[in-house]
């Protein structure tokens, strides 16, 4: 079984948790008759969410949202957002920044798409109760986090590029008690060691293009005391694999 779930079964998880109304919207510029029809179903579900926090995901193939008759709903309704999706350039986003997120909790980046000076997670800063990060972005550039509450995680799942810089920006996490990434290249090259003195569960997957001994070093600029629970995924299970990860 996958050690890193699908971001769709991620993002929406099942009874036991909050009830939740979840949006699913999808942002076409140049549609005119769709974006007004968008517009329309996003306040016709405000109007219907009696108190509800959302659990809303945000599509967009445009980079140009300004003028979309959907923004300025959606922006008033960034009040109550609890989960969020993001699948949209980074310009896109930044039409969201400038308001509080006082409830959310998690928030869920597919597929994103960088683009001109990144700061994309500017609009994120104001997040008081944001503790949970997934990253699903196994092509794309690394989604910045800089403007992230980093100091704030305490689950983290990063589907992607593992470098010196997200290296760095793991470092901050020091709340961190779950963490799950895919490790596609050897670690060799980081300069500092990962310390987090509170991560309890640690799930690392081995990527495509995956290097031998790529998950074993991991643990060579890790320091985490309390690891209580490790998960080791082979894309291809082999005798030697099993030795190795028998000797981690």
């Amino acid at each position: 079984m996958d050690l890193i779930p699908s971001l769709s079964a991620l993002a929406h998880p099942g009874a036991g948790l909050s009830e939740l109304m979840v949006m699913p919207v999808t942002l076409h510029a140049g549609r005119a008759i769709a974006a007004q029809q968008c517009a329309e179903k996003v306040s016709l579900w405000m109007e219907r969410r009696r108190q509800l926090p959302l659990s809303i995901d945000l599509i967009s193939d445009t980079s140009d949202l300004h003028s979309h008759p959907a923004l300025s709903v959606l922006q008033e309704s960034m009040k109550y957002w609890e989960r969020l999706l993001v699948d949209m350039p980074s310009s896109a986003l930044q039409c969201f920044s400038g308001h509080d997120l006082p409830l959310l909790r998690e928030v869920f980046i597919a597929q994103y798409v960088a683009s001109g000076n990144d700061t994309n997670a500017a609009i994120l800063s104001s997040a008081p109760r944001l503790h949970k990060v997934v990253l699903s972005i196994p092509t794309s550039p690394l989604f910045q986090l800089s403007s992230l509450p980093l100091d704030q995680m305490t689950v983290a799942h990063f589907h992607g590029p593992f470098d010196e810089n997200r290296a760095l920006q793991l470092s901050q996490m020091a709340m961190l008690r779950f963490l799950a990434m895919t490790v596609d290249e050897t670690l060799r090259d980081l300069v500092n060691d990962i310390y987090l003195p509170n991560l309890y569960e640690l799930a690392i997957h081995e990527g495509e293009t995956a290097k031998p001994g790529a998950l074993q070093e991991v643990f060579e600029h890790l320091d985490a005391p309390h690891l209580v629970s490790l998960k080791l995924h082979f894309l291809q299970v082999t005798e030697n694999r099993l030795l190795r990860a028998q000797i981690i």
